[in-house]
């Protein structure tokens, strides 16, 4: 009996219990394969993904960058200069006529009414004199004669009649040209009411096509739930250049290269994406590209102006945006204008309006030809309320290597023009002298020092700021060059030559 039973639980476990074992074998033999599977086709779209977005990276790294020339404005040079024109390093200026404002010599229209008339009676004189004839005097007989015919063959009655006829007549012209001049009046008033308003509007048609509003939205800190915030803020954008793929499109820096974040910009009501090409830390300025395509050519280049002939109470015009108010032009003056104010390798030129500026305002700045000729942001304007703008002269040669995707020659330095009257106030010799050198920069790695007198930089001679701009223009990122100071001492000023390697602007 036991036999038998241990043989029926023989045959049940071979029959029920092992199939089962092996059946459920099979099926985790199987979930492995398809989880591996799974698992590797994850692995190979995350690679895949990520090899796209490298690519994509390295073709827009590797896209050919046309280079863009953006003509210098003749300047003079800054005051206390001794340099000649044939000194500087670039001779690609562009020369700006004024209008002649001298009066052509022996011309008629020059002369005043008295003039005129003074020598209408000499010449009467002079031609009586020569012809030996006296002028004939009032009260001759012909005066007599003319008037006794004019009076002949007329009553006294209708002499009144005509007269009073004479008066109602001229009583009702005069009404008429009152009434006329009234009217003409009012249209005058009309006009000059309705013609500012008509100007800022038809100006602002005319530039809607080169301006740009940019949308930019970025992905900053996380929620409770640990998802992502996308933020989004507005520039104000300004399209100064366009090689023969896209448009360059001056704005503000503002983080625009951090990752993760997409550029959208908006020209004459089309919307397209834009990237970033370049921007400046010192300026605060950047380069964005969008595809000419995407535009349908609706689109402008804005002209850009010379801004070192501008004067006080020219009128410009303010085309700007902000977040409240959105964009918009505005007209204003100019009301204070100062050519030189150093900055970091080299100067800025500050333009103040009468206009208010509000904090987070930014624009450009506009002549009566529709040119460009400042910029307008929060560091611009330090005055207040006072919209100021930093003149666009100085900054083309900065433009021009951020358009062209060019490094521009970094050395840190802030730098003071002496004059030679105030040389002989200072006590010192006239020249550029080191005011500030930015800590970790390379100037500061070098050694230069404040108070110290730029001579020379490489093989050109440096004595304002003006020539310094125009030097560090030409200095390549990377490349080292010599300096030439004089560095005071117990027995004066001192001769040094002090090698340095430029970084590049960031």
């Amino acid at each position: 009996m036991d036999e038998e039973k241990r043989e029926r639980e023989r045959k049940f476990i071979r029959e029920k219990i092992v199939p089962r074992k092996k059946y459920k074998k099979v099926l985790g033999i199987i979930g492995a394969v398809v989880g591996a599977a799974i698992l590797f086709g994850a692995s190979a779209g995350a690679v895949f993904y990520l090899m796209q977005e490298v690519l994509k990276k390295n073709e827009v790294a590797e896209s050919p960058v046309e280079t863009i020339i953006i003509a210098r404005d003749d300047v003079t040079l800054s005051p206390g200069s001794s340099e000649t024109p044939e000194e500087t390093p670039k001779a690609t200026e562009q020369t700006t006529e004024k209008p002649s404002t001298e009066k052509p010599t022996g011309s008629t229209a020059e002369s005043s009414p008295e003039e005129m008339s003074g020598s209408t009676a000499d010449t009467a004189e002079a031609s009586d004199e020569s012809t030996g004839e006296t002028p004939v005097e009032s009260g001759s007989e012909n005066d007599t004669e003319s008037g006794s015919e004019g009076n002949s063959g007329s009553t006294p009655e209708e002499d009144t009649k005509s007269g009073s006829e004479s008066e109602t007549e001229e009583s009702e012209s005069t009404k008429a040209a009152d009434e006329t001049e009234s009217t003409e009046n009012a249209s005058l008033s009309e006009t000059e009411t309705e013609s500012p308003v008509k100007e800022l509007s038809e100006r602002a048609f005319e530039i809607r096509r080169a301006v740009a509003l940019i949308t930019v939205r970025e992905t900053g800190a996380t929620d409770w739930f640990s998802a992502a915030i996308q933020q989004k803020r507005e520039l104000y954008g300004v399209i100064i250049a366009e090689t023969s793929e896209y448009v360059l499109i001056l704005t503000r820096a503002f983080g625009l290269d951090a990752p993760g974040t997409t550029l959208t910009i908006q020209v004459d009501g089309i919307s397209c994406a834009a990237e970033f090409q370049k921007g400046d830390g010192i300026s605060g300025l950047a380069v964005l590209r969008a595809q000419k395509a995407a535009l349908l050519g609706r689109y402008e280049v804005i002209s850009l102006g010379n801004s070192l002939t501008v004067s006080i109470a020219d009128r410009v015009w303010f085309s700007g945006f902000s977040q409240n108010a959105g964009s918009g032009l505005n007209e204003g003056f100019i009301s204070y204008v100062e050519q030189y104010r150093p900055t970091v390798d080299g100067y800025v030129q500050k333009i103040s309006t009468g206009m208010l500026h509000y904090p987070g305002e930014q624009g450009i700045l506009l002549n009566d030809n529709n040119e460009l000729i400042g910029i307008v942001s929060d560091e611009s304007c330090t005055e207040g309320a006072i919209l100021t703008a930093w003149g666009i002269s100085p900054m083309k040669y900065l433009l021009e290597d951020m358009c062209s995707g060019a490094g521009t020659a970094y050395l840190g330095i802030r730098c003071v023009d002496v004059s030679s009257d105030e040389s002989d106030a200072l006590g010192i010799p006239a020249g550029l002298y080191i005011q500030e050198v930015t800590q970790d920069s390379p100037a500061y790695n070098a050694g230069l020092l404040p108070g110290d007198r730029i001579v020379r930089v490489d093989a050109g001679s440096v004595n304002t700021n003006h020539m310094l701009l125009l030097w560090m223009d030409v200095v390549e990122p990377g490349k080292e060059i010599i300096i030439s100071i004089e560095r005071r001492g117990p027995e004066g000023y001192e001769p040094l030559e002090i090698p340095v390697t430029p970084g590049e602007r960031r």
